[in-house]
């Protein structure tokens, strides 16, 4: 993720007014990469793609949340990428590149507490004064690390 762009989305989400929203949209996908056993309802890779309006939210620090439609394929309830009625996904995601979700099925969580994870800023191409975009000093993502 390019922190950067959060913090953006978190600012123009802040700055809704009454009379004039600031609507901000997120994307998730999630990509599963096994074969299930013979006989397990999971016949490909799972894929799972989702979006949908996230809003401002002040406590216990500024970040966006909301509930995400999902569309997935991989089993044989949802085949090919179809969106599954009634299924979301609850996301919430902050500057500083902490990210959760948990799966939700008519509005509520289907198991456990959500997945947290510490997101990586993806760096960019500095600007031609060598400034980093992302706008602080994390080091450059490295093969393997996570980019939420």
């Amino acid at each position: 993720m390019a922190c950067s762009e959060v913090g953006e989305a978190i600012r123009w989400a802040q700055s809704s007014t009454p009379g004039e929203k600031h609507p901000v949209t997120a994307f998730l996908t999630i990509h599963i990469g096994m074969r299930g056993q013979p006989g397990s309802p999971v016949g490909t890779d799972i894929c799972i793609y989702a979006y949908g309006p996230v809003g401002f939210v002040a406590e216990p620090q500024p970040h966006l949340a909301g509930d995400l439609q999902y569309f997935g394929n991989g089993v044989k309830m949802v085949p090919d990428m179809l969106r599954k009625k009634g299924m979301t996904i609850a996301v919430e995601v902050s500057e500083s590149g902490k990210f959760s979700y948990q799966f939700k099925f008519k509005g509520e969580p289907t198991v456990g507490q959500p997945t947290s994870v510490n997101g990586t800023c993806r760096r960019r191409a500095p600007h031609r004064h060598g400034a980093d975009r992302c706008g602080d000093d994390r080091p450059a993502a490295r093969p393997g690390d996570l980019l939420a």
